[in-house]
């Protein structure tokens, strides 16, 4: 018997975003790369639905709507006929982010 696929698939991708961007209005670049995102995900994903998450959007929008990163390094995970789209290092930052300040915070009042 043939075994069952798994319904949940995941790969790495860059996405360039540059020859897209160039192409547009200054005050479009952001939003273009949205789109790029999007299509290059129905594309190389086969499916319908793409949510983008939220440490990718801020990274399309760090430096506003006009100055989009050339590339992007992200992580697809496929369920069903929705893709998931997010930074590789977006749990790590996080992590890291949360955590350390916290600490410190503590460790000073501890010392006062």
């Amino acid at each position: 018997m043939a075994s069952k696929k798994s319904d949940v698939s995941e790969r790495n991708y860059v996405i360039p975003l540059r020859k897209a961007v160039i192409k547009t209005a200054r005050w479009r670049r952001a939003k273009k790369a949205i789109s790029t995102i999007r299509s290059f995900m129905r594309r190389h994903m086969k499916a319908e639905i793409v949510k983008i998450g939220k440490e990718l959007n801020e990274v399309i929008w760090e430096r506003g709507g006009k100055k989009v990163p050339p590339r992007v390094n992200v992580i697809a995970t496929k369920e069903e006929n929705i893709v998931f789209v997010n930074l590789v290092d977006a749990t790590k930052k996080k992590e890291k982010k949360t955590e350390k300040p916290k600490e410190e915070k503590k460790e000073e009042e501890k010392s006062e």
